[in-house]
């Protein structure tokens, strides 16, 4: 494996900002990634996130000490109008509806699928898609399905059942479910886990 200065595995600190309330100020906090993707331009997280090697230093850091240094050194830059008037993306909360739109990725963690009375159906068998973007940046296919696309497909396959679907990362999962209502096709977020790390 080559050493690109950061492996798989590595964690980096970076900082993160939100708000309380919709009208409070954003507080930020340092906070942990885990690095799941490493090539000669870039390093990943779980959810495809993350930046390039040069960022390591700047805007990710190895410590979190290093991350709240830098963060008191450029303060001024973070609290201006630019970054602090982000849109304000409320926490989800169970039993909200989730998009339909929502990806979920094949090879991103663990994904667990199941449909009442037929029991764990294999990821293998749901509508995949490959995301051209991700393989012309990193050459590989990395595939994707919506929630939408999954609903869709089984219920042509099972007809209207109870469908849950467990998307589990590093750091933290989400369980979703459709169809305990049955003329309500909507995900809900039915629960929150830990991760598996």
């Amino acid at each position: 494996m080559e050493d690109y200065g950061v492996k798989v595995g590595d964690v980096l600190w970076r900082m993160r900002g939100h708000h309380k309330e919709r009208e409070d100020p954003v507080e930020w906090h340092a906070v942990p990634m885990c690095v799941e993707y490493v090539d000669e331009a870039k390093f990943l997280d779980a959810y495809m996130c993350g930046g390039s090697l040069n960022s390591i230093g700047k805007n990710y850091f190895r410590s979190r000490e290093e991350c709240l240094a830098d963060f008191e050194k450029r303060r001024a830059e973070y609290e201006t109008p630019a970054v602090t008037s982000a849109t304000f993306h409320e926490e989800k909360r169970l039993g909200q509806v989730v998009d339909d739109g929502l990806c979920l990725w094949k090879d991103d963690g663990l994904l667990h699928v199941m449909v009442e009375g037929a029991g764990l159906i294999s990821a293998d068998t749901l509508p995949w898609k490959v995301d051209e973007v991700s393989e012309d940046l990193t050459g590989e296919a990395f595939e994707y399905a919506t929630l939408g696309e999954i609903r869709d497909a089984l219920r042509e396959r099972f007809g209207r059942r109870i469908l849950t679907v467990w998307a589990e990362g590093p750091l933290h999962g989400e369980i979703y479910e459709t169809g305990n209502y049955p003329p309500e096709k909507e995900w809900r977020l039915k629960g929150k886990t830990m991760g598996y790390a």
